[in-house]
């Protein structure tokens, strides 16, 4: 008498995807062909030169640290400003306005 499972000459059938027992072989394809599509390159608009950074000269003797305040608080109001969000030429002259309104010449 025989108990248990072996391996000897028969064979394991087994269920999968292309039915019962049965697998095919080696399968071939054609692969897909590759499809170029020239795709024209957009034209760039040249870039809009920034203006250059402003030059803040004291007109009423304030020295570097009361400068650097007043610039920050120029661009901190600026920013409050829902035209100067939107545009950046309205911006820089915002900004310039201000540092002029707190004593300062521009160029």
């Amino acid at each position: 008498m025989h108990i248990g499972h072996h391996h000897g000459s028969h064979h394991h059938w087994h269920y999968g995807v292309w039915g019962f027992g049965w697998y095919p072989g080696v399968v071939f394809v054609e692969p897909r062909p590759w499809v170029y599509e020239r795709v024209p390159i957009a034209e760039v608009a040249p870039a809009v030169a920034s203006p250059p950074d402003p030059v803040f000269t004291p007109r009423n003797a304030q020295d570097a640290a009361q400068t650097e305040s007043d610039r920050q608080a120029c661009n901190r109001w600026t920013m409050t400003q829902p035209s100067a969000m939107t545009d950046a030429r309205a911006f820089h002259r915002m900004t310039l306005g201000c540092m002029e309104g707190r004593g300062y010449s521009v160029r």
